[in-house]
């Protein structure tokens, strides 16, 4: 398991999400972004940036479970568009919080 990138990688990585609006099929764009950014300024130590991937993968099991229970409800689309997303996300900390 590597620990570090190098900042030839980070900064690709980087360049690469960088290049096109994600935000409409992207639901943890910022989080990745946050994510990217954090490694950059680390030098690439991944476990600097322990927290920023911990709520980057914990965004991405929360949008999974979104798009299944649309799916099994029949809901199109399955990933719903960014206007709809900050409700979805203030019901769900209403009651789970």
């Amino acid at each position: 398991l590597r620990r570090s990138l190098s900042m030839d990688k980070v900064k690709e990585i980087f360049a690469r999400r960088n290049k096109r609006d994600h935000s409409a099929d992207d639901p943890c764009h910022e989080e990745a972004m946050i994510s990217m950014k954090c490694l950059e300024m680390a030098e690439g130590c991944k476990r600097l940036c322990q927290l920023q991937f911990l709520n980057y993968n914990r965004c991405r099991e929360f949008w999974k479970k979104v798009i299944q229970e649309r799916r099994s409800k029949g809901i199109q689309p399955t990933l719903p568009p960014p206007d709809e997303r900050e409700e979805i996300l203030a019901a769900y900390f209403r009651t789970h919080s």
